[in-house]
């Protein structure tokens, strides 16, 4: 596990912001993707995943979500 744990935060270098990780094998990363201005207001579309390693079941859980 320590190497894809290696790779990831890796492959995390090609995204805007990189991997962080959190205690218990929890990986975390957010980045605004797009922002449109409007009269007195800025919306923006916001890219979030999380990464849970389980080193006892030997799988990695993945949740990710766009944020308007």
């Amino acid at each position: 596990m320590e190497k894809f744990k290696k790779e990831l935060v890796e492959q995390g270098k090609n995204y805007p912001k990189g991997f962080t990780e959190k205690k218990g094998n929890i990986f975390l990363i957010d980045f605004t993707v797009a922002e449109r201005k409007a009269f007195l207001r800025t919306d923006r579309l916001t890219y979030s995943a999380k990464l849970k390693i389980d080193e006892i079941k030997k799988q990695v859980i993945f949740y990710e979500i766009y944020i308007l």
